[in-house]
Parts: structure tokens; sequence; C-alpha cells
């Protein structure tokens, strides 16, 4: 077992290493890779109707309770028109960061933490 979380955090520490500056994209291949390993390339798409269909029995079964998507405009794991979709279904409006990818928690924590306490707050 320690081994294999051993060879577990070194796949996915690796490629950060080897590329500290584009560590977003190096992690991308990575997961892309084991994606297409494990599941096929059909998958993703299965997979993002499944979302989109969560998205949508979830605004269903809300009762009235609001949601907030938020999004980084240079998402390369989600594009922002999926988040739209999602945005969409949930009948919420989507918060665009800019300059920002798939991690604003841990690109832009501070305006991040605004977006979510303004929605919080209305």
């Amino acid at each position: 077992r320690a081994a294999r979380l051993e060879r577990l955090a070194e796949k996915y520490s690796a490629p950060v290493r080897e590329a500290p500056e584009d560590w977003d994209t190096a992690l991308m291949s990575v997961y892309r890779a084991d994606f297409l390993a494990q599941e096929g390339g059909g998958a993703a798409t299965t997979r993002g109707r499944g979302l989109l269909s969560a998205a949508a029995g979830a605004a269903r079964k809300s009762g009235g309770v609001e949601f907030c998507v938020v999004t980084g405009d240079d998402d390369r794991v989600v594009p922002v028109r999926a988040s739209r979709r999602v945005a969409g279904l949930l009948g919420s409006d989507v918060r665009l960061m800019k300059d920002t990818g798939h991690l604003p928690m841990d690109e832009r924590p501070e305006e991040l933490a605004k977006i979510l306490l303004d929605f919080i707050g209305r």
C-alpha cells in the first residue's frame, strides 16, 4: 500500500516539478492520460452529460435555493461555455473571474472569497 501511494504521489508531483511555470497544463496531461487509459475517449462526453443532468436535477429539487457558478475565463478543464450551460440549468448567473484558470481558490483566493461573500450576502 505504501509503495502504491508513493507511485501515485510521484505520478502527480513529477509534472509539477518538471514544469513549475506551467504546472496546470502539465498536470492536465496526467489527468487526460489517466482518463483515456481507464475509460476511453467517449467517456468524457458521457461524464459531461451526466454533470448537466445532475445540475438540472439539483435545480428541480432545490426548492428555491440559489446557486453561484464561478469559473475562470482561462479554465482549460471546464470550458466557460459548459459553466454557462450548467448555470442556465440551475437558474444561476456565471461569475467569470478574469485571468483565472480552473483553480480560482488557489489562483485568486481573495477575489473568489469576495464573490462568494457577495453571493451569500444577497
